[in-house]
């Protein structure tokens, strides 16, 4: 069974322990909708004074926090080397007319920082888990209530990036495409991305919950209903992962855990809904189809080609792309957070928070087959899904310095 390490403080009672849990709570809740949330991030001006101002909130009880401090040495110095690497690609790069895309960059990241620093790794984790399971439950029950009766069009509308939403504020419908359940997110592969993580962190037994196997079936119905072909894949890993240990034989519990990896195989093999849904990445998904991620990471590569160190620059970034787009290379948009954020702001900067993002997992789990397949899911989420200007991402990368403790 694989633990990870609780944190040694322990929380107050009384009124104050009430506040500061409830903080908590709506800390890692707000990290989750505000980390591609389609509703949170159709207006970037919005998003940034949301952002600024949880974040304030949060460096403030942490600032005041001396015990905290303390312990944090490691992890302010790291954000510390992170904002001079910021303010050398936008100085590098004369990039100064993108100042609000670098604001947000360092909002975000001390957004993930203070969260994770305020909260600890093992109730970080736990919450996270009960948000994606709160946000899959009213995802499963308005989707398929959608599908006996339409009541999407009472919700209201709003645009971003030139695509319609239906908006119930923590559930949102894309208009004029092919239903898939998206939850409060963008679009349906973003959602996964949540989804897998919180399915991983169960099956391999990194957080224990009562019901668990409650969350794992509604997790993996969420999973179906995003229709997925990276969320398929992804799910099917950690089930294959958890039951097979070093040793070759199912984990504990395998029996429970074998039929529903029995299930999930004989589904992904055989279902045409799947296979034709793979067969559509290729051909007639246009907007967010494999080649599309494909051209999307080609660009990305050749701006990285022209300033490695220091990458374009935020505002460079949009005119490389329309200009590869305009000459065959079609993008709707980034895809590849690994790659754009190598395009902003350098190699040297994504190495650092991909190298200690990835650092975590080794952290938290013993077994190789559960490293294996957590790094599955972060180098296939974040490879396909842009999170370059959400917390999410940069979370992991502050939870490594927390293991340690």
């Amino acid at each position: 069974m694989i633990e990870i390490a609780q944190s040694p403080r322990c929380i107050s009672r009384g009124r104050s322990g009430t506040a500061r849990r409830g903080l908590e709570v709506f800390s890692v809740f707000w990290l989750v909708i505000s980390s591609g949330g389609a509703y949170y991030n159709n207006s970037a001006a919005v998003n940034i004074v949301l952002l600024l101002s949880v974040a304030l909130i949060l460096v403030q009880l942490f600032v005041f926090r001396a015990d905290l401090m303390a312990r944090s040495g490691r992890a302010v110095i790291y954000m510390a080397a992170l904002f001079l690497l910021m303010i050398c690609s936008m100085l590098a790069n004369s990039d100064t007319a993108s100042f609000l895309t670098y604001a947000r960059l360092l909002v975000v990241v001390v957004l993930a920082m203070c969260t994770v620093r305020l909260v600890g790794v093992a109730r970080f984790l736990s919450l996270c888990v009960f948000s994606v399971a709160f946000l899959s439950l009213v995802s499963l029950v308005l989707y398929y209530s959608e599908a006996l009766v339409s009541f999407s069009s009472l919700f209201p509308s709003f645009s971003s990036n030139e695509i319609s939403y239906r908006n119930a504020f923590l559930y949102s419908e894309i208009e004029g495409v092919e239903r898939r359940n998206s939850g409060v997110f963008i679009e349906p592969g973003l959602f996964q991305v949540y989804l897998n993580f919180c399915l991983g962190l169960l099956l391999l037994g990194v957080v224990r919950a009562r019901g668990a196997n409650v969350l794992i079936l509604v997790f993996l119905a969420s999973i179906f209903s995003t229709s997925s072909t990276t969320g398929f894949i992804v799910a099917t890993a950690f089930l294959v992962l958890s039951i097979w240990g070093p040793s070759g034989r199912l984990s504990g519990g395998g029996a429970v855990k074998y039929l529903i990896l029995l299930a999930a195989l004989v589904f992904v093999g055989s279902s045409d809904y799947v296979t034709s849904n793979v067969a559509d990445k290729f051909t007639n998904d246009v907007n967010m189809s494999f080649l599309t991620r494909l051209n999307s990471t080609v660009i990305d590569l050749i701006a990285i080609s022209e300033n490695p160190y220091f990458g374009i620059g935020a505002g460079e970034y949009l005119n490389f792309v329309s200009y590869y787009d305009g000459r065959g290379l079609v993008v709707d948009a980034a895809t590849n957070t690994f790659t754009q954020l190598s395009a902003y702001v350098g190699l040297v900067f994504s190495l650092a928070v991909v190298v200690r993002g990835g650092a975590f997992f080794f952290g938290i789990v013993k077994s190789r087959s559960a490293r294996v397949a957590f790094l599955v899911w972060y180098v296939l989420s974040f490879a396909t899904e842009p999170f370059v200007l959400f917390p999410f991402f940069y979370t992991f990368s502050f939870l490594s310095f927390a293991t340690n403790e």
